[in-house]
């Protein structure tokens, strides 16, 4: 007897824990995501582990586009663009646009003839002067040593006009 109020407890339980779980909404359903503007940020998976920087800024002037992200442990990215408009810029193997990728004494660079990648300016606001893209790219050292930046992004980071340009 015992046992079988105890499979009927428990059978009983499961039912009620299912019928709580499958009333309520969803997270998805629920979740409306934070209010006002995205923060700026730069992120990536630097050699398959999850990178970000502390700082960034970027300059559009004289028909380029730089954008540096710094982490406090002496990591700076860079990533230059000779265009100020939206699109897809290729790095690496003869293209002027560049990456690069410093901590501590290494340089790593696009400059090369190994580097495949990308840098996509997807979108660029005068209003604001918000920049935001993507990124990815491979880049070595003098020493044929390499780190791999993979979907990386760059999102609303407040870029400086030159003072003749304002």
């Amino acid at each position: 007897m015992k046992s079988s109020i105890k499979t009927a407890f428990s059978f009983l339980s499961i039912i009620s824990l299912l019928l709580l779980v499958t009333a309520c909404p969803s997270y998805d359903e629920e979740y409306q995501g934070p209010t006002g503007p995205t923060p700026a940020t730069i992120h990536a998976l630097l050699d398959g582990v999850a990178w970000q920087t502390t700082s960034r800024s970027a300059t559009v002037e004289n028909g380029k586009i730089t954008i540096l992200g710094g982490v406090s442990k002496g990591q700076t990215l860079k990533m230059v663009v000779f265009s100020d408009s939206i699109g897809n810029f290729p790095v690496g193997q003869g293209s002027s646009h560049y990456a690069t990728y410093a901590f501590g004494s290494n340089t790593f660079s696009s400059i090369n003839d190994k580097t495949v990648g990308e840098i996509d300016v997807l979108s660029i606001s005068p209003s604001d002067s918000l920049i935001s893209g993507t990124f990815y790219f491979k880049l070595f050292d003098s020493n044929d040593q390499s780190v791999t930046f993979l979907n990386g992004f760059f999102t609303n980071i407040k870029y400086n006009l030159p003072k003749n340009n304002k």
